[in-house]
């Protein structure tokens, strides 16, 4: 079964089956404004296995924390919230390493912060600023709490809390940012929790889409530290990690790579076009993607002036034999959550 939330007018998640059927319209208890990324996660040790929701748009920036099960689900409290945290202005995405921390993607800060995940899973406060960050400005630096991905650019509209802000070079991996007519148009979107792990050790790290840079960007996940930077795409958005393969959305492609070996000192990072047969349509971008539980690939896409109404697309394990769901989207899709039945 899948979870799809909506941009747009829908303010609740539908449930699809593996088919594309739709099975409930509101799973949700209770709506949100603009709801986004969508995980069901054991967030911290002991603690029960969750629904978050992240809520971002102009007027909420919110992310959720939901109990229940198949399509029935009922908010059990407010998991982070900008009243306590001044990192959280419209959310895009949330990654959890499953041992009690977590990030979120933040478009009106242009940030990445690192949360602390209390012992019952329904609540998260921010941790330190990332100790790269501190250590590039040791006396003059002044982030937002938590921030371990910092901005380029500083203040920011719409973001008071960003006046004093230090910027962060893109060179030295602050996210980039357009802003136009005193309004921010791209800045960062999705971000994935991996566990890098060799003869020499575990590496927790995180991706990060820099939609407006048209990078994916792969950090030290507890510091901050900038590792490494893909090679130059389009406009990186949704993210996907499936085993040891990072999957983009960018425009109206798939793009996938390998999970960069950063310790070999020349390592080319680069993504290459996913193979789609037949390839989707138009000029559609593409925006949530997911696999399901017998490897099949989905991929939700977005509509366009042109009149290419909102589809998600199924393929199988080779990508190959691709058809639209038969339900009709209500709204453009954002992200898709898998949930084995």
């Amino acid at each position: 079964m899948f979870l799809v939330t909506f941009h747009g007018d829908i303010k609740n998640a539908w449930a699809y089956d593996d088919n594309g059927n739709l099975k409930a319209e509101g799973v949700l208890d209770k709506d949100g404004d603009q709801l986004r990324g969508i995980y069901l996660e054991q967030a911290s040790p002991g603690a029960a296995q969750y629904l978050y929701v992240a809520d971002g748009s102009k007027d909420s920036s919110e992310v959720y924390c939901y109990r229940g099960a198949g399509t029935s689900y009922e908010r059990v409290s407010t998991f982070i919230s900008p009243d306590d945290e001044e990192a959280m202005l419209h959310p895009f995405a949330v990654a959890f390493d499953g041992h009690g921390n977590c990030w979120v993607s933040n478009q009106n800060t242009n940030v990445v912060a690192m949360f602390a995940v209390e012992s019952d899973g329904q609540s998260a406060y921010h941790s330190s600023v990332g100790t790269y960050l501190t250590g590039l400005y040791p006396k003059i630096g002044k982030f937002l709490d938590g921030t371990v991905v910092a901005s380029s650019r500083a203040p920011l509209p719409d973001a008071p809390q960003t006046e004093d802000v230090t910027a962060v070079p893109i060179k030295d991996g602050g996210l980039d940012v357009k802003i136009k007519n005193d309004k921010i148009t791209h800045s960062v979107r999705d971000v994935v929790f991996y566990m890098f792990s060799n003869d020499s050790g575990n590496y927790p790290l995180l991706f990060v889409s820099d939609e407006p840079a048209g990078l994916v960007r792969l950090y030290q996940a507890a510091t901050g530290t900038h590792i490494l930077d893909s090679n130059q795409l389009g406009s990186p958005v949704h993210l996907l990690l499936a085993g040891d393969t990072i999957y983009v959305g960018d425009g109206n492609q798939v793009l996938s790579s390998p999970v960069p070996n950063f310790f070999d000192p020349k390592v080319n990072w680069a993504f290459n076009a996913v193979s789609l047969s037949p390839p989707l349509p138009g000029d559609q971008p593409v925006s949530g993607m997911a696999f399901d539980n017998s490897g099949n690939f989905h991929v939700a896409v977005r509509s366009t002036e042109s009149g290419e109404v909102p589809q998600v697309w199924k393929y199988d394990s080779s990508f190959s034999n691709g058809a639209p769901w038969p339900a009709t989207m209500p709204d453009n899709p954002e992200f898709l959550l898998h949930i084995p039945d």
